[in-house]
């Protein structure tokens, strides 16, 4: 139906890496059409030699190139005059929105959740971020809905276009990503690095430009045989190339960690900040996820954050056990343990006890591990906010068959403070007396959000 097809994702590097699927199931249904794909000049490397994809089309917008409205109608123009049929947008943002609307082309699909500007996708569906417990793949899948095409929901797989050598001797570990919270101190490096020496494994030292003077103070400790600095020295492509010659990747939620997992490397990932939900960012891959409850009354803002309370909470004892386990073999790939393991890593949960009586929910999640906070219902709002950002509560779970005002409001009062819209849910008619009642149960409620 489709001859000519136009994808839109302006964003970072993980973000193209979690867009492929969308580019895989668009080729399927449409195999005669000419799939061409507008992003940023910096993360073009993921795109390049991807099969399904004919043209790689450098955005103006985030090159800086539209300055006024004028350069807009000019660029919404040269986009139209490549006749483009089916415009898909996997962005939430309005100038994208707009540039498929005035570009004339005639579908458009894209998240219609923005009240005014969303409309202007004639084949629209709710981006829908408040489930959490969907995956960013998934979400950017949801998004071909209208086009009732059959879609095959997998986790992106860069063994397409590279196949991965997977050295058992070589260690990526990447140093960087983006957001000051999830920078990891350079000496929490050196025992880590240091370990794997002794393992008979050389490191791969991974990062960007801005990381350089970290990438030499750890180099500084080692020589050329332990460890092969790379820090700020590598283009996209060569990046990509160095992962893929590694078996084994260390690194925080970023780019490079999401380059990894669609390499099929086993990744051991730092998810330090509120804001780095597993469940949404995690590496389908053999994984083990680094990361530990903490107190924190300060509002999440990882980007301008200097507090260092959440990196903290991650010590070089508890990444040399993690490399370990999965080095021997271990961490967790089959989706259904996965599944768990992700929710115990990312659901922060408060009961507000009503009164009735004792209820399993609480200590059964926490003889499994969870994060449970159990409060008196009657506490004062005020007091509930501020305990659900400082301990980053993602589901506030009323031990009642009912839900008054009063929680209603905290859920939207909290919303503007927690990284995540709280779900707010009630005690299910016929109370979970199993781990995977539970989770499965919860898993509806958001679907319902």
């Amino acid at each position: 139906m489709y001859k000519k097809i136009l994808i839109a994702r302006c964003d970072a590097i993980g973000d193209m890496v979690l867009s492929l699927p969308v580019v895989d199931n668009l080729k399927a249904a449409y195999p005669e059409a000419e799939i061409s794909f507008l992003c940023r000049e910096r993360v073009k490397d993921v795109l390049t030699g991807y099969p399904g994809i004919k043209e790689i089309i450098i955005d103006d917008y985030a090159s800086g190139k539209i300055k006024n409205h004028r350069d807009f109608f000019d660029y919404a123009r040269r986009i139209r005059e490549q006749k483009f049929d089916l415009y898909v947008s996997l962005w939430q943002d309005r100038f994208y929105t707009l540039l498929g609307y005035f570009a004339r082309i005639p579908k458009r699909v894209g998240p219609n959740d923005a009240y005014i500007t969303g409309r202007l996708y004639n084949l629209g569906y709710p981006l829908r971020e408040r489930v959490l417990t969907k995956h960013m793949y998934e979400l950017n899948l949801d998004l071909l809905k209208p086009l009732g095409i059959p879609i095959s929901y997998h986790y992106p797989d860069l063994t397409k276009k590279i196949r991965p050598k997977h050295d058992p001797r070589l260690v990526a570990v990447a140093v960087g990503a983006r957001g000051a919270n999830k920078l990891w101190p350079p000496h929490n490096f050196i025992p880590v690095i240091n370990w794997l020496n002794s393992m008979g494994k050389k490191v791969i030292l991974l990062g960007g430009t801005e990381e350089s003077s970290i990438g030499e103070q750890i180099a500084s400790n080692f020589s050329p045989d332990q460890l092969e600095n790379n820090v700020g020295k590598l283009a996209l492509v060569d990046t990509i190339s160095k992962i893929a010659d590694c078996s084994l990747f260390l690194g925080s939620d970023s780019g490079p960690m999401h380059i990894a997992a669609a390499l099929k490397l086993p990744v051991a990932a730092f998810f330090f900040t509120k804001n780095q939900k597993v469940l949404r960012w995690g590496p389908l891959t053999r994984n083990i996820i680094l990361r530990n409850n903490y107190y924190c009354p300060i509002v999440c803002r990882s980007c301008e954050c200097g507090d260092k309370t959440c990196i903290e909470s991650v010590t070089p004892d508890e990444t040399i056990d993690a490399l370990k386990k999965i080095m021997g073999g271990g961490g967790y790939k089959d989706p259904r343990e996965t599944f768990t393991y992700w929710c115990q890593k990312t659901f922060n949960i408060l009961f507000l006890d009503k009164g009735w009586g004792k209820n399993g929910l609480p200590g059964i999640l926490k003889s499994y591990g969870f994060n449970v906070h159990v409060k008196p219902a009657g506490s004062s709002v005020r007091f509930l906010n501020d305990y659900i950002i400082a301990n980053n509560i993602n589901i506030i779970h009323v031990l009642s068959n009912s839900i008054g005002p009063k929680e209603k409001f905290l859920q939207i009062l909290a919303s503007n403070y927690v990284p995540n819209f709280p779900l707010l849910c009630k005690n299910p008619r016929k109370e979970p007396t199993d781990l995977d009642s539970i989770l499965q149960y919860y898993r509806s409620e958001f679907e319902k959000l």
